[in-house]
């Protein structure tokens, strides 16, 4: 199933959310905002509302960033009432958070830079920046139609997951032995096209094969998880390119995605367009590697387990495990 196919259900499941204008008490309830819009005010992105009738609202943001820069002194953030907003820009895109709970500034601005690398993912640096110097009021929203859903999963897991705070990944809690198994047997079967070889269930890390001098930075990880975990890629096998904007923000590797069991994925990264079919070939090997006294099934199980909760051990002040 390739990107265009798992844009079309996206799509579908994003409309649901997207019927408020920012007049609406519904709109205005929410705590959290985030906006994304091109520098001549062209709505891209926002998690609550329509894009089209936050037009007006977008125009407004556009505005106070340009007046700020014609300046020399970029907007960074502005406090109103109990209200916290934060501009993040990058090239030709402008980003705003605004939250009335105290968030800080800085936790604001990093989760604005990680939707950004989210975006960036999807259409890389360089064409992001060939489109706007070439037509600077294009509709970004053409090319990300259909990708809202993971941008909106992105967004909804930055106010629960303190992971992307600390620019940590989590890992899934299992016996070090199966641990250790699984990654023996996906590093044995890798395909000499393979860059990157992850399983991973629910945005939490079980193994990860990579070149000995050529690591993933965490951010570039936490985009790729937030894809590979949205419910369009959780039944069949998936081919589509992805930017990795911490590794090389101008092209695109190629990513292989196959859930193994309902609650865990495999994901292999390859720089070679044209080696599904060596990837695919992959999977299966794991796969039949790993059906041997049942590890996939107890890789399975731990997925399904429950995370302790920082409660329950009784230590005051621990928030994160």
């Amino acid at each position: 199933m390739d990107r265009n196919a798992a844009a079309g259900r996206l799509a579908t499941e994003a409309e649901v959310e997207k019927l408020d204008d920012f007049g609406s008490a519904a709109w205005q309830g929410r705590q959290r905002h985030f906006l994304v819009l091109s520098s001549a005010g062209k709505p891209i992105y926002t998690r609550y509302g329509s894009e089209s009738q936050l037009s007006t609202l977008m125009s407004a943001v556009q505005a106070i960033v340009s007046s700020f820069g014609d300046m020399s002194d970029p907007v960074r953030s502005l406090n109103v009432g109990q209200q916290t907003i934060v501009f993040y820009t990058n090239g030709p895109l402008y980003l705003l958070a605004a939250s009335d709970r105290g968030d800080p500034e800085e936790l604001l601005r990093n989760e604005l830079q990680l939707l950004h690398s989210q975006i960036v993912s999807i259409l890389t640096r360089a064409q992001l920046t060939r489109i706007f110097e070439q037509r600077s009021s294009f509709d970004l929203r053409q090319l990300l139609g259909g990708t809202e859903g993971i941008l909106d999963q992105l967004v909804d897991r930055l106010d629960v997951d303190f992971g992307f705070a600390l620019g940590s990944l989590d890992t899934l809690w299992m016996r070090y032995q199966l641990r250790e198994r699984i990654g023996k047997t996906v590093l044995a079967r890798r395909p000499r096209e393979l860059l990157y070889a992850m399983v991973v269930s629910d945005m939490k890390l079980v193994t990860l094969v990579r070149p000995r001098k050529h690591s993933l930075h965490p951010a570039d990880l936490h985009v790729l998880f937030n894809m590979a975990t949205c419910r369009v890629f959780a039944s069949g096998e998936h081919w589509t390119p992805v930017c990795f904007p911490r590794f090389n923000d101008q092209g695109f590797l190629h990513v292989y995605i196959s859930y193994v069991t309902p609650r865990v994925a495999l994901v292999l990264v390859s720089a070679d367009r044209d080696s599904f079919a060596a990837l695919a070939q992959c999977r299966a090997h794991v796969c039949e590697d790993l059906a041997h006294d049942d590890m996939l099934q107890r890789l399975d199980d731990a997925a399904a387990q429950r995370a302790l909760h920082p409660r329950e051990l009784g230590v005051r002040g621990v928030l994160q495990l």
